[in-house]
């Protein structure tokens, strides 16, 4: 492979210098910190991270190679990967290849020999910001030439780019979830059919006669990149929708369900991208949930270990991540939302629910390693509005 010497220069003139691995010598995206010490190809692969350029602060990556199995999509949506040092001879016993070569594969820039942890430091203090990477045959005047510090602007996939893949198994009960796929609903859709429910996936685009014609028994928005308000044509469809069926969004699916009823959101200056992210569940208010903290932390003779723990995993999760936008807290007066998880670092709004619709939001993916989507306590609410909806239907 060819490799020359290259930067990664961020919109305010600021530059780090590495070495471009491969013949991908030009990259323009949001330059974002990862803080995972694994997961690299999941998140590489995540469509939340379309028009990103990832900077991995762990100062390793790639040791244990690529196994596809663990993609959250059939294609790289990163634009580029910058890194203090690449693995180039990764061991584990499902490795497929290294992940330079894959990353050569996917036509995405790898930037090798950069400081993270100082680009890392660097973004804390000035917030993410759009950049480019050059190698040393670039010109300087490339770099206004390709937009770098031109405004921002909100990134979302193209319905024509996703790649719809027909979920693949035998469905175990008569029960049908309706997908809206904005990037993410492969993932969405494998899910749930290992938990049994039967899949049906549309783009963002479809009618809403159409999708209700198939008689589905809820609706599951997923993730995807960029901001809401790109999509805010969609906001009457989905109100129409929300009268009819059950409904629960993750991430971005969550900010549309917001901006349809008058819900605002806003980009964050970081951003959450990683893994350990510690959030809670709430009460009905603060209070409740600030005395149940108490409680829990009590253990008491007659509180086993075992049911100390169930309470704890009940109030607490550690989440992975990948978002750049939150809702704004003020907007939430005066409306019929509540919020029912936050986010332990910043407070930010994790998870929220309509007070008279059967509607929830979550800002992640729930972790489906062990549990089933089914099973998974963030979502047991929704489960029992599509059992009670089924019943009165009958």
């Amino acid at each position: 492979m060819y490799d020359q010497k290259g930067r990664l220069t961020l919109a305010d003139g600021k530059s780090f210098s590495g070495t471009i691995l491969g013949e991908q010598a030009e990259a323009c995206g949001e330059v974002c910190f990862v803080t995972n010490m694994t997961g690299y190809l999941e998140i590489i692969t995540d469509p939340c991270s379309a028009g990103l350029i990832l900077v991995f602060t762990y100062p390793l990556i790639g040791n244990y190679g690529v196994t596809t199995a663990h993609s959250r999509d059939i294609r790289a949506w990163a634009k580029a990967v910058v890194v203090r040092e690449i693995c180039s001879d990764p061991s584990h016993f499902a490795c497929e290849g290294t992940l330079q070569s894959y990353l050569s594969d996917q036509g995405v820039l790898l930037l090798s020999g950069v400081d993270t942890r100082a680009v890392a430091r660097y973004l804390r203090q000035s917030g993410n910001q759009q950049g480019i990477i050059l190698g040393e045959q670039g010109k300087d005047s490339m770099i206004s030439a390709t937009g770098v510090s031109s405004p921002e602007q909100p990134y979302a996939i193209p319905a024509s780019h996703l790649s719809y893949i027909p979920p693949v198994g035998t469905p175990k009960r008569d029960c049908k979830i309706a997908v809206f796929d904005f990037g993410s609903g492969n993932n969405l859709a494998r899910e749930l059919l290992k938990a049994g429910f039967s899949v049906d996936l549309y783009p963002p685009t479809i009618a809403v006669d159409e999708m209700m014609a198939c008689n589905p028994a809820a609706l599951m928005i997923s993730d995807g990149a960029g901001d809401s308000a790109t999509y805010i044509n969609l906001s009457k469809s989905l109100l129409e929708i929300c009268e009819q069926l059950p409904v629960f969004g993750f991430g971005l699916g969550m900010h549309l369900l917001a901006e349809a009823f008058g819900i605002s959101t806003h980009k964050m200056p970081l951003g959450h991208r990683g893994s350990n992210y510690p959030v809670m569940a709430l009460g009905k208010n603060l209070d409740e949930s600030e005395t149940q903290l108490t409680l829990i932390n009590q253990v008491s003779d007659n509180v086993s270990a075992r049911q100390y723990q169930e309470r704890k995993a009940a109030l607490y999760s550690t989440t992975t991540q990948n978002h750049g936008y939150s809702i704004c807290e003020e907007s939430l007066e005066g409306t019929e939302w509540e919020v029912t998880h936050r986010h332990l670092h910043d407070y930010g709004i994790e998870g929220m629910r309509h007070t008279r619709l059967p509607l929830w939001g979550l800002q992640y993916f729930p972790d489906c390693s062990v549990e089933t989507l089914e099973e998974k306590a963030e979502l047991s609410s929704f489960w029992r509005s599509i059992e009670q909806t089924g019943e009165r239907s009958r």
